[in-house]
């Protein structure tokens, strides 16, 4: 995704067609509104806006090794198809899902 359609911030993993996961040292302190999220390969790519944005609320920047995660809530939603895909949850550590499924309304990981 990008900042303002001008620079790469960094990257994330589709949880759903409207939720992308990231990492926390990459979004905090942008504002979501400004980042452009991108997913497919040329000439299969989706562009669409962030809404919202969740960094883990014990995240610390000067120890970017522990809670690092965030999610973008998209302003739309991609389409999911054979170059776009969700990633696969299920064998993450339970306080990641316990996370996301707080903050937002994804149940299945």
């Amino acid at each position: 995704y990008a900042n303002n359609g001008t620079r790469l911030l960094g990257t994330g993993s589709i949880l759903s067609g409207h939720w992308i996961l990231t990492s926390a040292s990459i979004i905090q302190g942008v504002d979501p509104r400004s980042i452009t999220l991108r997913a497919g390969n040329p000439p299969n790519v989706q562009s669409l806006a962030a809404a919202s944005a969740v960094v883990h609320e014990n995240f610390n920047s000067t120890d970017s090794t522990r809670n690092n995660i965030a999610i973008i809530k998209v302003d739309g939603d991609f389409i999911i198809n054979s170059f776009v895909m969700p990633i696969e949850c299920a064998q993450w550590p339970a306080e990641f899902r316990d996370w996301i499924r707080t903050n937002t309304d994804i149940s299945f990981c």
